[in-house]
């Protein structure tokens, strides 16, 4: 992938060099939306498989851990786009606010071929402003993402209509605490006392849209994180421990084995 900054979006061609093709785990602070229309493979997004069966899409968003694995005849392209962008359009904030976590997102899906043609043209005519990033590419750029996600919506069991709920806001703000304080503050009575809310109302919302308690909710964000970091990072599990606000390693060594059935270091050397 291109190593140039960009502001707000860059569009590049999939790559299928030998180094391309097999890149280790690794996250980024942007969204990829990515688009292939020939080849093979599979795309781990945070430890979840999904097939690379052309045509499709996948869907990564910040901070999400994820290894694409393609042939050497893959095809397409990847828009990396900055989260500024994302919520500057009232449309895509809402739904991709909606979407995290949700149970029954897919991130990964296989379009038709009709959407395929489609969408190529979107793509194509993106590309001629060649990474602009000015006023008029910006428009451009919108409404390929606008035409991206109302396919990808297309391949969802979400009902109509439920990105509008009035809960929602409550559920965001409940993400953003959770954001910045899951790792000095893992119980509950935090996030309700803070939120004004009961622990029985949090929890309806959250399970609607996680299939969780507030409880497992949190619990399985830290060990997303945990995971994230045993595969990632260089870090010592000690350090991880550490640093996920763990008071002794062997508590973190336990917990990681608990909900993943291996210990950090038995998970890293098998990922």
């Amino acid at each position: 992938m291109s190593k140039k900054e960009f502001k707000y979006y860059e569009i590049v061609r999939i790559k299928t060099t030998t180094q391309d093709r097999n890149l280790d785990p690794h996250r980024h602070l942007y969204y990829e939306l990515f688009f292939f229309f020939a080849g093979t493979g599979s795309h781990i997004i945070d430890f979840e498989e999904f097939d690379i069966q052309p045509p499709s899409l996948q869907l990564v968003g910040p901070h999400q851990l994820h290894q694409v694995k393609h042939s050497k005849d893959s095809e397409g392209y990847v828009i990396k786009v900055q989260p500024l962008l994302i919520t500057s359009n009232p449309f895509l904030k809402d739904y991709f606010n909606f979407i995290q976590y949700n149970q029954h997102f897919k991130a990964g899906v296989q379009i038709s071929k009709q959407e395929q043609e489609l969408l190529l043209y979107n793509f194509n005519f993106l590309r001629t402003y060649n990474n602009d990033n000015g006023d008029q590419a910006i428009f451009a750029i919108l409404a390929t993402l606008n035409f991206y996600i109302s396919i990808l919506k297309n391949y969802q069991t979400m009902k109509e209509g439920d990105e509008q709920h009035p809960d929602n806001e409550i559920f965001q703000q409940f993400l953003e605490l959770v954001e910045s304080s899951y790792l000095k503050e893992k119980g509950t009575d935090f996030y309700t006392q803070k939120m004004a809310v009961s622990l029985a109302q949090l929890n309806n919302i959250v399970r609607i849209r996680t299939g969780m308690t507030t409880k497992q909710f949190l619990l399985k964000r830290i060990l997303l994180e945990a995971k994230r970091l045993v595969v990632h990072s260089t870090k010592s599990v000690k350090e991880i421990a550490y640093s996920l606000e763990f008071l002794e390693p062997a508590h973190f060594t336990n917990f990681f084995k608990k909900h993943t059935g291996k210990t950090p270091s038995k998970f890293r050397a098998d990922f």
